[in-house]
């Protein structure tokens, strides 16, 4: 592993620059979510005057679908009917898909393939990523990433069919990274009794990236095409919506050379030693290994679900209200804002006093209820709930995953001390007791003492060992790996039996994700909070 000499910079200072980059990045990458739905539909209705390969083999899966489906559930519900005869109940009313109109349920369904493909490709890049910025430093390989991010934005503004379309996603799959690196540059640079607090910032920057980047990318969507110069003096060919795409590509370009500029290496911020420690003679390699499973496994399953549920909200208010492209963006937005609110006024101020544990279960809670508030809606049709949805769907938003992160992020390999560049006393530090965790898919270990949730012992901190890269990587890869199927399922499920159902299964399966989660036990973690 390279040795990168540690920077003179302030942890807040860079955590500023952190911070600002992520939000532009995280506009960029919001500005599409609510053109999707109708970009899809472009490409659907042109498809007889740009005929595209890759589109119609996708057409073709989704009619073979169709019809495996339309032979499964009229047979069942025949079936059932047959018995409810004979039982003397009323039959159930007609399959929800025969209601459906087909256009809308192909966008439904392409829509969730997309969304599954680019999740599964950042879950196979993200642990590369991860172990890349452990061996040749942060901002190289985010840089690295930004390139990506430019080459595929540009091939989406020039994407005039579906083909050009698809490779711009599987080029952004393959190499957005930077949410992924900024939380390890937090961890790199920020002390265990703040860890969590920092995370926070994490989520509220994702929080406010998501309330006006589609706000923005919907504006530019709006405007003519005529307002292009490329168009104009050109003659070229863009994308649908492809203001929206120079938005993005703008921002992609000023996030560059902002982090170019600013940003400095934090690979080895912290001076460490690592005196040989004892170790519990109960925190066995096996049982915190066994430990960190069952996270990675609960939060696997609860993105699988949340990021289908999520995903498929803009869906939902297109085949319900049939919202416009602004529409959507302030539906979205509203979700960004109050979960932002909920960030910087509750996360942050009472993280200390709950504990990680105990705000995800609220955070799970809060999705349930907005779910649920989904299955209201889908059958009143009424706009009366969906301020419940916003605030439900922003309560999971804003508390489950960065708080989560910041018990990935404590999670240390290696019996190392840890000393704040910035404070030479550490007569007041306190200190992190591991044992070491042999994984061979990731390197990863729970530790024994976690401020300011976690008792801990008048010692010197313990830095972020050198593969914390790694392991937030691997974590991200699991929920990576919820998001590549989950959007996929939601949708599928959705297009099959209706939004009814569909919220239903998802509020019922993360009720079993809160009380899994409230089962495992922390008794590994000395903590009153956990």
């Amino acid at each position: 592993m390279s040795t990168l000499a540690p920077t003179q910079n302030s942890p807040p200072k860079i955590l500023k620059v952190v911070i600002i980059a992520l939000i532009i990045d995280i506009f960029a990458f919001t500005s599409i979510l609510p053109l999707l739905p109708r970009t899809i539909e472009f490409f659907l209705s042109s498809k007889e005057q740009n005929p595209s390969a890759t589109l119609n083999a996708f057409l073709y899966l989704i009619s073979k679908l169709r019809a495996i489906q339309n032979f499964s559930l009229t047979y069942s519900y025949l079936s059932i009917n047959s018995l409810l005869s004979l039982l003397h109940i009323s039959p159930l009313k007609n399959p929800q898909f025969l209601s459906i109109d087909p256009l809308k349920s192909d966008i439904v369904l392409l829509g969730g393939l997309l969304g599954s493909f680019y999740s599964l490709l950042q879950c196979l890049v993200a642990p590369i990523f991860g172990k890349l910025s452990d061996k040749y430093g942060r901002r190289r390989i985010l840089l690295f990433s930004m390139l990506g991010n430019l080459l595929s934005t540009t091939i989406w503004v020039f994407s005039k069919n579906f083909d050009l379309f698809l490779i711009s996603r599987i080029i952004a799959g393959l190499s957005e990274a930077n949410i992924q690196i900024s939380t390890t540059v937090i961890a790199d640079v920020s002390s265990p009794e703040n860890r969590a607090k920092q995370m926070a910032l994490v989520g509220i920057s994702f929080s406010l990236g998501f309330t006006f980047g589609p706000l923005i990318g919907a504006y530019f969507a709006s405007l003519p095409s005529h307002h292009l110069f490329l168009n104009n003096y050109f003659n070229l060919k863009l994308a649908p919506f492809a203001n929206a795409a120079l938005f993005s590509l703008a921002l992609l370009s000023i996030e560059t050379l902002y982090i170019y500029f600013y940003l400095p290496e934090t690979l080895n911020y912290q001076n460490k030693s690592c005196p040989k420690t004892s170790t519990p003679q109960s925190a066995t390699p096996l049982k915190l290994s066994s430990k960190f499973n069952q996270l990675l496994n609960t939060y696997f399953m609860y993105m699988f679900v949340f990021s289908g549920m999520e995903y498929s909200l803009t869906f939902l208010m297109h085949d319900l209200f049939n919202y416009s492209n602004r529409q959507q963006g302030y539906f979205l937005g509203s979700i960004g804002l109050t979960s932002a609110l909920i960030q910087g006024l509750y996360v942050r101020k009472t993280v200390s006093k709950f504990g990680e544990k105990n705000l995800c279960l609220q955070g799970f809670a809060g999705c349930i209820f907005g779910m649920v508030s989904v299955v209201l809606l889908a059958n009143s049709k009424s706009s009366f709930y969906l301020p419940a949805i916003c605030l439900g769907f922003s309560i999971a938003s804003a508390i489950v995953t960065s708080t989560m992160n910041a018990i990935i992020s404590l999670l240390n390999t290696n019996n190392c001390s840890y000393n704040n560049n910035n404070n030479n006393n550490t007569s007041n530090n306190t200190a992190i007791t591991t044992a070491p965790l042999h994984r061979s898919d990731s390197a990863t270990s729970l530790a024994d003492q976690i401020k300011p949730h976690l008792n801990t012992t008048p010692k010197a901190h313990i830095a972020p060992p050198n593969d914390s890269g790694h392991r937030l990587g691997s974590f991200r890869s699991a929920g990576q790996l919820g998001r590549a199927f989950g959007p996929g399922f939601a949708c599928f499920l959705y297009w099959t039996c209706g939004p009814q159902v569909c919220y239903l299964v998802g509020s019922l399966t993360v009720l079993y994700v809160f009380f899994k989660f409230k089962n495992i036990n922390f008794s590994l973690i000395k903590s009153k909070s956990l």
